[in-house]
Protein backbone atom coordinates (compact mmCIF):
# COMPACT_ATOMS: atom_id res chain seq x y z
CA UNK A 1 0.00 0.00 0.00
CA UNK A 2 2.73 2.76 -1.32
CA UNK A 3 1.82 6.26 -1.58
CA UNK A 4 2.02 6.27 -5.46
CA UNK A 5 -0.39 3.33 -5.90
CA UNK A 6 -2.95 5.84 -3.77
CA UNK A 7 -2.10 8.81 -6.21
CA UNK A 8 -1.01 10.20 -2.56
CA UNK A 9 -1.45 14.23 -2.95
CA UNK A 10 -1.24 15.00 1.23
CA UNK A 11 -3.07 14.79 4.30
CA UNK A 12 -6.13 17.33 5.24
CA UNK A 13 -6.89 17.91 9.21
CA UNK A 14 -10.50 18.60 9.97
CA UNK A 15 -11.08 20.99 12.69
CA UNK A 16 -12.28 18.62 15.46
CA UNK A 17 -9.01 16.08 15.07
CA UNK A 18 -6.90 19.34 14.60
CA UNK A 19 -7.97 21.26 17.83
CA UNK A 20 -8.54 17.99 20.26
CA UNK A 21 -6.22 19.00 23.03
CA UNK A 22 -6.51 14.85 23.94
CA UNK A 23 -4.47 14.00 21.07
CA UNK A 24 -1.47 13.83 20.13
CA UNK A 25 0.37 14.93 16.60
CA UNK A 26 0.96 11.52 15.93
CA UNK A 27 -2.64 10.35 16.52
CA UNK A 28 -3.90 12.95 14.69
CA UNK A 29 -2.35 11.96 11.59
CA UNK A 30 -2.91 8.34 12.14
CA UNK A 31 -6.98 9.23 12.91
CA UNK A 32 -6.90 10.75 9.17
CA UNK A 33 -4.90 8.19 7.29
CA UNK A 34 -7.07 5.47 8.80
CA UNK A 35 -9.80 7.46 7.98
CA UNK A 36 -8.76 7.82 3.78
CA UNK A 37 -7.94 4.12 3.79
CA UNK A 38 -11.34 3.00 4.94
CA UNK A 39 -13.77 2.39 2.02
CA UNK A 40 -17.00 1.37 4.27
CA UNK A 41 -15.60 -2.06 5.49
CA UNK A 42 -12.92 -0.38 7.66
CA UNK A 43 -9.39 -0.05 7.76
CA UNK A 44 -7.02 -2.53 7.43
CA UNK A 45 -3.68 -1.39 7.01
CA UNK A 46 -0.98 -2.90 9.07
CA UNK A 47 0.99 -1.54 11.95
CA UNK A 48 4.05 -1.55 10.24
CA UNK A 49 2.06 0.57 6.95
CA UNK A 50 1.64 3.12 9.14
CA UNK A 51 4.71 3.31 11.42
CA UNK A 52 6.73 3.40 7.87
CA UNK A 53 3.96 5.93 6.65
CA UNK A 54 4.51 8.28 10.27
CA UNK A 55 8.18 6.85 10.67
CA UNK A 56 7.16 5.35 13.63
CA UNK A 57 7.80 1.79 15.22
CA UNK A 58 5.07 -0.64 15.26
CA UNK A 59 5.08 -1.17 18.69
CA UNK A 60 4.48 3.07 18.94
CA UNK A 61 1.78 2.83 16.24
CA UNK A 62 0.08 0.08 18.32
CA UNK A 63 0.19 2.10 21.79
CA UNK A 64 -1.06 4.95 20.23
CA UNK A 65 -4.18 2.72 18.23
CA UNK A 66 -4.75 1.67 21.77
CA UNK A 67 -5.04 5.01 23.19
CA UNK A 68 -7.11 6.31 20.14
CA UNK A 69 -9.69 2.92 21.31
CA UNK A 70 -9.48 3.98 24.94
CA UNK A 71 -10.60 7.77 24.30
CA UNK A 72 -13.34 6.75 22.15
CA UNK A 73 -11.94 7.60 18.71
CA UNK A 74 -11.39 4.46 17.06
CA UNK A 75 -13.23 0.84 17.01
CA UNK A 76 -12.15 -2.64 15.91
CA UNK A 77 -15.14 -3.19 12.92
CA UNK A 78 -13.89 -7.12 12.91
CA UNK A 79 -11.08 -9.07 12.89
CA UNK A 80 -10.63 -12.28 11.06
CA UNK A 81 -7.84 -14.08 12.49
CA UNK A 82 -5.36 -12.53 9.93
CA UNK A 83 -6.29 -8.82 9.51
CA UNK A 84 -7.63 -6.39 11.65
CA UNK A 85 -10.62 -4.03 10.40
CA UNK A 86 -10.77 -0.43 11.90
CA UNK A 87 -12.59 3.06 11.78
CA UNK A 88 -13.47 5.66 13.32
CA UNK A 89 -16.52 5.93 15.42
CA UNK A 90 -19.87 6.44 13.61
CA UNK A 91 -20.20 9.55 15.31
CA UNK A 92 -17.46 11.00 14.58
CA UNK A 93 -17.43 10.38 10.90
CA UNK A 94 -20.79 12.22 11.28
CA UNK A 95 -19.15 15.11 12.66
CA UNK A 96 -16.63 14.96 10.02
CA UNK A 97 -19.43 15.61 7.09
CA UNK A 98 -21.18 18.28 9.46
CA UNK A 99 -18.02 20.14 10.38
CA UNK A 100 -18.34 20.44 14.10
CA UNK A 101 -19.14 18.68 17.57
CA UNK A 102 -17.12 16.15 18.72
CA UNK A 103 -17.09 12.38 18.63
CA UNK A 104 -20.53 10.53 19.99
CA UNK A 105 -21.27 7.93 22.53
CA UNK A 106 -17.36 7.74 23.89
CA UNK A 107 -17.13 4.54 25.90
CA UNK A 108 -15.04 6.41 29.13
CA UNK A 109 -18.39 9.40 29.10
CA UNK A 110 -20.66 7.12 29.14
CA UNK A 111 -19.52 4.81 32.06
CA UNK A 112 -17.08 6.56 34.18
CA UNK A 113 -20.79 6.81 36.94
CA UNK A 114 -21.29 3.50 36.78
CA UNK A 115 -20.52 1.80 40.39
CA UNK A 116 -19.03 -1.32 39.83
CA UNK A 117 -20.16 -4.21 42.36
CA UNK A 118 -19.54 -7.27 43.20
CA UNK A 119 -22.41 -8.96 41.72
CA UNK A 120 -21.86 -7.42 38.02
CA UNK A 121 -18.38 -9.05 38.33
CA UNK A 122 -19.68 -12.32 39.92
CA UNK A 123 -21.86 -12.44 37.27
CA UNK A 124 -19.23 -11.70 34.59
CA UNK A 125 -17.09 -14.64 35.88
CA UNK A 126 -20.08 -17.31 36.76
CA UNK A 127 -20.69 -17.00 33.01
CA UNK A 128 -17.33 -17.59 31.63
CA UNK A 129 -17.69 -20.68 33.78
CA UNK A 130 -20.48 -21.56 32.67
CA UNK A 131 -19.97 -20.91 29.03
CA UNK A 132 -16.53 -22.63 29.60
CA UNK A 133 -17.77 -25.58 31.66
CA UNK A 134 -14.91 -24.45 34.66
CA UNK A 135 -15.23 -25.77 38.06
CA UNK A 136 -15.38 -22.64 40.63
CA UNK A 137 -13.88 -24.95 42.94
CA UNK A 138 -11.05 -24.88 40.86
CA UNK A 139 -10.79 -21.83 38.28
CA UNK A 140 -11.32 -19.60 41.26
CA UNK A 141 -12.20 -15.25 41.03
CA UNK A 142 -8.33 -14.64 42.22
CA UNK A 143 -8.26 -10.79 42.92
CA UNK A 144 -6.38 -10.34 39.66
CA UNK A 145 -9.41 -11.65 37.42
CA UNK A 146 -11.41 -9.30 39.72
CA UNK A 147 -9.12 -6.43 38.90
CA UNK A 148 -9.28 -6.96 35.37
CA UNK A 149 -12.85 -7.44 34.85
CA UNK A 150 -13.00 -3.91 37.50
CA UNK A 151 -10.77 -2.11 34.58
CA UNK A 152 -13.04 -3.75 31.77
CA UNK A 153 -15.81 -2.33 33.41
CA UNK A 154 -14.65 0.99 33.58
CA UNK A 155 -14.46 0.58 29.36
CA UNK A 156 -17.60 -1.53 28.04
CA UNK A 157 -20.67 -2.10 29.88
CA UNK A 158 -21.61 -5.21 31.60
CA UNK A 159 -23.44 -6.18 28.65
CA UNK A 160 -20.79 -6.29 26.26
CA UNK A 161 -18.25 -8.23 28.57
CA UNK A 162 -21.23 -10.46 28.48
CA UNK A 163 -20.88 -10.09 24.99
CA UNK A 164 -17.41 -10.94 24.69
CA UNK A 165 -17.89 -14.02 26.55
CA UNK A 166 -20.83 -15.95 24.48
CA UNK A 167 -18.53 -15.01 21.22
CA UNK A 168 -15.50 -16.50 22.60
CA UNK A 169 -17.28 -20.01 23.58
CA UNK A 170 -19.14 -20.09 20.63
CA UNK A 171 -15.99 -19.38 18.37
CA UNK A 172 -13.85 -22.63 17.05
CA UNK A 173 -10.64 -20.96 17.06
CA UNK A 174 -11.39 -19.17 20.52
CA UNK A 175 -12.34 -22.35 21.97
CA UNK A 176 -9.80 -25.18 20.83
CA UNK A 177 -9.84 -25.65 17.21
CA UNK A 178 -6.54 -24.35 16.64
CA UNK A 179 -3.12 -26.11 15.39
CA UNK A 180 -1.89 -25.68 19.16
CA UNK A 181 -5.09 -26.65 20.81
CA UNK A 182 -5.35 -23.23 22.55
CA UNK A 183 -8.42 -22.38 24.68
CA UNK A 184 -9.03 -18.18 25.45
CA UNK A 185 -9.63 -18.14 28.99
CA UNK A 186 -11.24 -15.29 31.27
CA UNK A 187 -7.87 -13.61 31.74
CA UNK A 188 -7.49 -13.30 27.92
CA UNK A 189 -11.25 -12.11 27.12
CA UNK A 190 -9.95 -9.28 29.70
CA UNK A 191 -6.91 -8.46 29.87
CA UNK A 192 -7.19 -5.49 27.45
CA UNK A 193 -9.16 -2.95 25.69
CA UNK A 194 -8.40 -3.85 22.55
CA UNK A 195 -8.94 -7.74 22.92
CA UNK A 196 -12.08 -7.35 25.05
CA UNK A 197 -13.47 -5.07 21.97
CA UNK A 198 -12.32 -7.70 19.54
CA UNK A 199 -14.25 -9.94 20.71
CA UNK A 200 -17.39 -7.81 21.46
CA UNK A 201 -17.65 -7.29 17.80
CA UNK A 202 -16.40 -11.14 16.56
CA UNK A 203 -18.69 -13.12 14.55
CA UNK A 204 -18.40 -16.28 15.90
CA UNK A 205 -16.53 -18.99 13.30
CA UNK A 206 -18.63 -22.12 13.26
CA UNK A 207 -16.50 -25.02 15.30
CA UNK A 208 -15.55 -27.88 13.32
CA UNK A 209 -13.52 -30.92 13.79
CA UNK A 210 -11.05 -29.42 11.62
CA UNK A 211 -8.48 -26.86 13.41
CA UNK A 212 -7.97 -23.34 12.53
CA UNK A 213 -4.47 -22.37 11.06
CA UNK A 214 -3.24 -19.60 10.65
CA UNK A 215 0.47 -18.33 8.78
CA UNK A 216 3.15 -18.74 11.03
CA UNK A 217 4.23 -16.43 13.43
CA UNK A 218 1.11 -15.04 13.09
CA UNK A 219 -0.35 -17.20 16.08
CA UNK A 220 1.26 -15.24 19.09
CA UNK A 221 -0.07 -12.44 17.39
CA UNK A 222 -3.44 -12.91 17.67
CA UNK A 223 -3.55 -14.52 21.36
CA UNK A 224 -1.13 -11.50 22.14
CA UNK A 225 0.98 -13.26 24.92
Amino acid sequence: MKEKQRDFKGIWIPKDIYLAEELSWTQKILLVEIDSLDKGEGCFASNKYFGQFLHKSEGQIANAITELRKKGWLITRRFDGRKRYISLKAGFRKTLKQGSGKPEGRVQENLKHINIDNNTINNIYNRFCKKFNRNPNTYKLTTSRRNKIKTRLKEFSPNQILKAIDNTSEDSFYSGTNDRGWTADLDYITRSYEITERLINLTPRRKNNQPYSVDKGKYDDIVEK
